[in-house]
């Protein structure tokens, strides 16, 4: 799993998570990641999840946590769902009616498992 936002609500998802494979760690506070990297040996870090789903190989990883900043949500999902990659988003899930259609429709398109 690759989670992004580890910090805050994030740290908190991550603790539920420890024991799982987590492939890559991912907020743009370096010390959330700092943090979250001691819990979770050997994963990837990284501070813009852009970067992170550039760096990751299709194999790398089945699924991401969402737990960023409300108005970023969509914008964090939307590389998993078009990578067919399942998602657990925190809520609310999009900042707008747009941005719900949008997730809506990669994740009809995708056929995974989608959770909020």
């Amino acid at each position: 799993m690759a989670v992004v936002g580890c910090g805050g609500r994030g740290g908190s998802n991550l603790e539920q998570m420890l024991g799982e494979s987590v492939v890559a760690l991912c907020d743009v506070n370096q010390n959330a990641v700092d943090y979250a990297s001691g819990k979770v040996q050997g994963a990837r870090t990284f501070t813009d999840y852009r970067k992170m789903y550039d760096s990751l190989k299709d194999g790398d990883y089945d699924a991401v946590v969402v737990s960023t900043t409300e108005h970023t949500h969509a914008f964090a999902m939307l590389p998993a769902l078009k990578a067919k990659k399942h998602v657990y988003c925190e809520k609310p899930l999009t900042h707008n009616v747009r941005e719900a259609r949008l997730i809506t429709e990669a994740a009809k398109a995708a056929g995974v498992a989608t959770q909020m």
